[in-house]
């Protein structure tokens, strides 16, 4: 799963625009809160029916999952007041690449950088991934004409589908390779 949010912080400016859950296999489900009747910072109705998804699965899979999607996504379920019963297990194939210690170019402070365009790209895999600016984010909320505004969260859909198509390849690819493998239910 991956989500595209309006800002870093899930909180204030911050919220989920659009959020795709993909079973292995299986067709992306796109969750986009202009579908839900949502307005910014109000997207209540498309949280509480993404939380419903993602607790349909066992497992969970995503890139910097742990450290920002599934975080994301249980603080707006707070701050929105929607209950997370189910706690999934997360595989974050972005600490899988790092366990896996292969090298990349270096990221900005010397390490290898572990972002999915590197991974893909080191291991293969055909990039399809879309650049997608802070104005394409901002237009998807202060854009005036309805049309525009629909355009770029079209965009924004799909820059996110993009995403979980590579890092369910980047999962088969690392999972076999992931000797320190590590599997943590979700908090």
């Amino acid at each position: 799963f991956d989500l595209e949010t309006s800002s870093l912080e899930a909180i204030g400016a911050g919220f989920v625009i659009c959020a795709v859950v993909k079973p292995l296999d299986g067709k992306p489900v796109i969750f986009r809160y202009d579908s839900y009747g949502c307005s910014p910072a109000k997207e209540t109705k498309m949280i509480r029916a993404l939380v419903e998804e993602l607790g349909g699965y066992d497992i969970l899979i995503a890139h910097n999952g742990e450290r920002f999607d599934w975080n994301y996504v249980k603080t707006r379920a707070l701050v929105l007041g929607i209950p997370i019963t189910k706690r999934p297990i997360l595989y974050d194939t972005l600490k899988a690449f790092r366990r896996c210690g292969f090298l990349s170019r270096p990221n900005g402070f010397g390490k290898p950088s572990a972002s999915l365009a590197m991974v893909v790209d080191l291991l293969g895999i055909q990039n399809i991934k879309t650049a997608i600016y802070p104005e394409e984010h901002w237009k998807t909320i202060w854009e005036t004409d309805r049309s525009k505004r629909k355009t770029a969260i079209d965009n924004l859909v799909d820059h996110c589908v993009k995403d979980v198509v590579m890092t369910e390849e980047v999962f088969a690819v690392l999972f076999e390779r992931d000797t320190n493998l590590s599997l943590r239910r979700t908090r």
